[in-house]
């Protein structure tokens, strides 16, 4: 399960250009902006998850019949396959959805931002047609990342832009911990103070799209809040990484590397007593 926060912040004022560039590079505001993939992972989602399914999956109304398997199992994969196919056959009963608690929406939208991130993280290289809309999200998301990237790695191109080093894209790898990162970093050319500047500006990047993106969603759903920011959360007392909780499987996610990768864990450096040198640690 993903847990998160909604926390009353304060306005803040940011550049016009990178507030115009990540709505625009998502260029989703309404619920026929999405596929029929994505419609249907609401519908999964919101269908197999305990705490969520009898406040909202019903106001995703599948607007065909559906059959049943032996006359008393309603066939869901059977649905899914019709809603990948024509998006239209899944409305959203968006008056309804706004009826419901915050809380409910938020984690829904969660959810999907988290899932999103996961396909871009995972799927970034990829040259497949079915992947090139990630594309754009991939752009916003390496914006996020040059906010907090130290000047090493971070390019001028000809054309007078500038973009990050392609040498710490492999360290976006969603199937990484935070340990991992810190082991694979460690041999590279960048000095420490370097090295831990970019983990903590990829675990930033993951935060910031999850929290913007989360709140697109939520909007979307018919969700009303003056203040909004998400924080994903794990219980534990962070002694143990593998026994945070992991996040509902289904056939959407289940390529993808477990989303507790995303949890932003305190990244500092610190003499080793043995070597005398100075490592990063988590």
């Amino acid at each position: 399960m993903l847990y998160q926060r909604q926390y009353p912040i304060m306005t803040k004022l940011f550049p016009i250009i990178l507030i115009l560039f990540s709505l625009s590079s998502f260029a989703q505001t309404e619920w026929n902006d999405f596929s029929g993939k994505q419609k249907a992972f609401f519908y999964q989602i919101t269908r197999k998850i305990e705490n969520i399914n009898p406040q909202v999956f019903h106001l995703f109304e599948f607007t065909d019949s559906i059959p049943y398997i032996n006359d008393t199992l309603a066939d869901y994969p059977y649905v899914e396959k019709q809603i990948v196919t024509d998006s239209s056959k899944l409305i959203l009963h968006q008056s309804e959805f706004s009826r419901k608690n915050n809380g409910i929406i938020s984690d829904v939208a969660t959810h999907y931002a988290v899932w999103e991130l996961g396909l871009m993280l995972q799927f970034r290289a990829s040259k497949k047609n079915k992947f090139t809309y990630l594309k754009a999200k991939i752009e916003v998301f390496e914006n996020y990342v040059r906010e907090k990237a130290p000047q090493s790695a971070i390019r001028y191109l000809s054309n007078g832009n500038y973009a990050l080093s392609p040498s710490i894209q492999k360290y976006y790898a969603p199937n990484l911990s935070i340990n991992e990162k810190i082991a694979a970093i460690k041999n590279s050319s960048f000095s420490l103070n370097d090295q831990l500047l970019i983990i903590r500006s990829i675990y930033y990047a993951q935060e910031k799209y999850i929290n913007i993106r989360s709140k697109e969603i939520f909007e979307i759903l018919g969700g009303e809040t003056r203040y909004y920011q998400n924080f994903l959360i794990g219980a534990g007392d962070g002694d143990n990484y593998s026994e945070l909780e992991s996040v509902l499987s289904t056939k959407y996610n289940r390529a993808l590397p477990d989303p507790k990768t995303y949890f932003k864990f305190d990244t500092e450096t610190k003499l080793n007593k043995a070597t005398k040198k100075q490592v990063m640690y988590c």
